[in-house]
């Protein structure tokens, strides 16, 4: 077995890849329950893109856990956004909404940088399996959120059915509030959005 800057590389989760040590970072590192992908990777930032319409990113969950926050990164503020219809939230795989945060408007329109969202009433038990980071707008135009670049739908959800998308739009347009998913009917997009829970 090589040697990686004179550590053996050690097995992750079982799944028979080898991983370094010293250049591999998990969730748990930044405090962070989980996330969908190192933040590292996170390059440009695009504005969430139809008003009324739920944006969803996915993170698997290994194990059960109390979820308070839901975290992402604002790269541009917003524009005339409407007051009491901006939320971040958290769906089940089933497309239940299982938190949301309180009104965005005023923040999405002020500041940049890392948002950590509490989620109303939390903590809240999810997992295992995965669930959905939720961002929803409206307004003139939405906050830009950071992502990952994407070569398009083939790469963003190679090998995903529309009901289990990494990335997606939700099923529902025009809503002023985060409404139920269907997640047979949601529509797979390319942008990776960031985000992560605590």
């Amino acid at each position: 077995m090589p040697l990686y800057y004179g550590v053996m590389p050690v097995a992750k989760g079982g799944t028979g890849q080898a991983t370094d040590p010293l250049t591999s970072f998990e969730a748990s590192d930044a405090a962070y329950l989980a996330w969908n992908y190192d933040p590292q990777q996170i390059s440009t930032q695009t504005a969430l893109p139809t008003t009324g319409q739920v944006v969803l990113s996915r993170i698997n969950l290994r194990q059960a856990i109390s979820v308070t926050n839901v975290l992402y990164y604002v790269g541009t503020i917003g524009s005339t956004l409407t007051s009491g219809q901006c939320f971040a939230g958290l769906y089940s795989s089933a497309g239940t909404l299982i938190g949301a945060s309180a009104d965005q408007s005023v923040a999405w329109a002020a500041t940049t940088g890392l948002y950590t969202s509490a989620l109303a009433s939390g903590p809240f038990a999810a997992g295992p399996g995965f669930v959905w980071v939720a961002l929803m707008f409206n307004g003139t135009t939405g906050p830009a959120a950071g992502r990952a670049l994407a070569a398009g739908f083939a790469t963003s959800n190679l090998g995903f059915a529309a009901a289990v998308s990494r990335y997606a739009h939700g099923n529902v347009t025009g809503t002023t509030s985060l409404p139920t998913q269907t997640p047979a009917s949601l529509t797979a997009t390319a942008t990776q959005y960031w985000c992560a829970l605590s």
